[in-house]
């Protein structure tokens, strides 16, 4: 009789412990996706926790970002070459450090920019396309085109992954790891936020003051997580000196490197009305006529659009390449410090969204010149830029964190055991079979995409494709060719040619 009583207490502290498990805390707000992903075998995105494979070391590595930009994440890992491949000790072997591993790509293009869904109040729904993002990773369905209405289900899974993407980390990454948790799936997800914290403290002398500025999307800013986790880090690390972080939110930035027409548009020779980037008109991002001087805009090729003779007579200005928008932003950035902080150097910037390492040359060009910057006898930017400003890329410590994983999980792949032999690389597309679906141009409406969506509809909002020449422009692959070699060889191999 004893020892049935103990041997049902034990089964009822199991239980209880279960139930704790499977608790939604970070998930309550998304009952439905959980329900779909774990319990409902009828449903799109439903992935079987007791058939995901056992052997996970011969399984490709997921990365995904709202777009392009997390390709420099990916660039990143596969050029990595830290350790050496033979005993995985710290040191350069000239052998590059995932050599072994395989690849699956996403570009959530049809839902990006993320960025815009915080500034609207639709977290939630923002969340939910990163956990749908992971889902696709994870499971095995794509579509050959927008066109198909038949899904493949030949995709493989994936034994880790990485947010490559700071919007995406900032707003979901703390959900994946419930969400990986209460569905027993435990894939190791990686973000990129801590690890460009870790850049910051690496590049820093632990008895220098002076000021971190963090340039991110305005969602990475609004959620402070840069801030929050660098100070995280530095009181871990008995950091003595005074170290101040300025924020600047990128609006429009990373949309005009994807080519998205309410930011910039080459055909444009005027203001346009559905311009939604920083103007004179554009009060949350103002662009100040009096710093014209600053921002030193480039005005050939219809990079900078107004209404009148010249910039300083128009009473409308709006931005239309993507070096004006970095000249815009760095600027501003600029004055902040110089507002409260004039006399602390800038020591480094955080590239804060994965689409910003495609225009280092550019902010470097902008840095140096804003060094040299000559008003009213004066230089404005003279102690702030005293010395060099270290740019700082988090997909370098995000590479380190990923190999560290693998290795001290025994879960690197070899030469002969991958079960995927190509990289692959797939892209989000508008759902135009869905009849709830409201497109122009086969892209979401503004008002669809952003206010009309809520979490929660469990429905396929787009339908994930390979790149192929259809959905991938050649600006953005001569871009991405151009930017990242490696990455585009690798492209090439995959590229469907339609």
């Amino acid at each position: 009789m004893k020892k049935l009583f103990y041997s049902l207490a034990f089964l009822l502290i199991l239980l209880f412990a279960c139930s704790k498990q499977t608790k939604l805390v970070e998930l309550k707000d998304h009952k439905a996706f959980v329900e779909a992903i774990s319990k409902n075998k009828n449903s799109f995105y439903y992935i079987d926790n007791n058939s995901y494979p056992k052997n996970r070391k011969v399984l490709p590595i997921g990365i995904f970002d709202s777009g392009i930009g997390g390709l420099t994440v990916m660039d990143a890992i596969i050029n990595f070459d830290k350790f050496n491949n033979s005993n995985l000790s710290i040191g350069t072997d000239s052998v590059k450090d995932f050599v072994n591993e395989r690849f699956i790509y996403l570009a959530d293009q049809a839902n990006m920019p993320y960025s815009n869904y915080a500034e609207v109040g639709k977290e939630n729904l923002l969340a939910e396309h990163v956990l749908k993002d992971v889902q696709f990773l994870m499971g095995n369905n794509y579509y050959l085109s927008n066109k198909h209405e038949n899904y493949q289900t030949d995709k493989l899974a994936v034994k880790s992954i990485v947010i490559a993407c700071n919007t995406a980390t900032a707003y979901g990454k703390a959900k994946v790891d419930e969400l990986m948790e209460v569905t027993g799936l435990n894939v190791k997800v990686i973000g990129v936020i801590d690890a460009g914290c870790l850049g910051v403290f690496d590049a820093l002398k632990n008895d220098e003051d002076g000021v971190v500025g963090i340039f991110a999307t305005p969602a990475t800013v609004a959620a402070n997580a840069y801030p929050k986790t660098l100070q995280k880090i530095l009181k871990k690390n008995g950091y003595k000196a005074n170290i101040k972080t300025y924020q600047q939110g990128g609006k429009g930035l990373h949309e005009s490197i994807d080519e998205d027409l309410h930011f910039i548009d080459s055909e444009r020779i005027k203001p346009a009305s559905d311009y939604i980037g920083p103007s004179t008109q554009n009060k949350k991002y103002l662009l100040k006529k009096e710093l014209l001087d600053y921002y030193n805009f480039n005005t050939q090729n219809n990079g900078l659009l107004f209404n009148k003779e010249t910039p300083n007579l128009s009473d409308t200005i709006q931005i239309n390449s993507v070096e004006n928008y970095v000249r815009y932003h760095i600027v501003n950035l600029l004055e902040k410090i110089r507002e409260k902080d004039a006399n602390l150097p800038l020591k480094s910037i955080v590239l804060g969204c994965t689409h910003y390492p495609y225009v280092v040359d550019t902010i470097n060009t902008v840095l140096n010149e804003l060094r040299q910057l000559k008003v009213n006898e004066e230089y404005p930017y003279k102690n702030i830029l005293a010395g060099n400003v270290e740019l700082i890329d988090p997909a370098q410590n995000t590479a380190k964190e990923l190999f560290e994983y693998l290795k001290e999980n025994n879960m690197f792949s070899d030469e002969n055991t991958q079960l995927q032999k190509t990289d692959q690389f797939y892209i989000s597309k508008a759902n135009i079979s869905n009849p709830k679906v409201e497109t122009e141009n086969g892209k979401f409406t503004y008002d669809y995409k952003y206010i009309v969506r809520k979490p929660n509809d469990i429905q396929e909002y787009v339908k994930i494709v390979p790149f192929s020449n259809n959905a991938i422009s050649k600006d953005i692959l001569l871009n991405i060719k151009n930017r990242l070699p490696e990455t585009y060889k690798k492209i090439n191999e995959y590229i469907v040619n339609d």
